[in-house]
């Protein structure tokens, strides 16, 4: 079975089929860990918005246990469209001892102590979430191209909202409205281009650089 999913009415994968594992490590962990002091952090508070399967996240905590970080680690997660990711696949050797969610459902939500998962939209989770207590964020959505309605112009305040300040996101994605959805809201964004591998967007978040209401 695949690791990856399809959107029902577009087809599109979530993840890079030909290895989801890989993009996880080099488009959404390994460019946070790049900048982020680790030898200063006490926590790590995560948040994936499109959680899926728990790729990046899991994938990030992989990554942080090879580092050898013994800090705090809570990580939260939106999945709109729980119902997509079923059924599961066997869960890859790479991250299984760092998914203990693996095979939720929405019935048995949320999963693990360090885990809050909310089959929400992002729109409705941010609310739910304190302000300026996220570090690390994973925007994994569906493209903006063809699915629009998942980047409502609610998305950029509470991703603002909700980053702490230096707080560092990473996107597949480094299409325009997002580019600019962004730095509205009072992050710098970068397009990381890599030689044989695709782009990928970084933002750091300025909170002095976000505009007053």
């Amino acid at each position: 079975m695949e690791l990856s999913f399809q959107h029902p009415r577009s087809g599109e994968w979530a993840h890079d089929c030909r290895d989801p594992l890989r993009e996880a490590r080099f488009t959404y962990v390994a460019p946070i860990m790049e900048r982020w002091a680790m030898a200063d952090a006490s926590q790590v508070r995560m948040l994936e918005v499109g959680f899926g399967r728990g790729l990046n996240t899991a994938m990030a905590c992989r990554m942080l246990a090879e580092t050898g970080f013994d800090g705090e680690i809570t990580s939260y997660g939106c999945e709109p469209n729980p119902q997509f990711v079923q059924p599961w696949p066997a869960p890859p050797a790479e991250i299984e001892a760092h998914a203990p969610w693996w095979g939720y459902t929405v019935e048995d939500l949320p999963i693990h102590a360090d885990l809050h998962l909310y089959p929400l939209s992002a729109a409705h989770m941010f609310p739910l979430l304190a302000a300026n207590s996220i570090d690390w964020i994973f925007l994994d959505l569906f493209s903006p191209a063809k699915h629009a309605d998942d980047w409502q112009p609610e998305l950029w305040p509470g991703l603002a909202n909700v980053a702490a300040p230096g707080a560092i996101l990473t996107s597949y994605t480094c299409a325009r409205r997002v580019r600019d959805g962004l730095e509205q809201s009072g992050w710098r964004c970068e397009v990381l281009r890599r030689p044989n591998y695709r782009d990928t967007l970084r933002a750091r978040f300025l909170a002095g650089d976000a505009p007053k209401p």
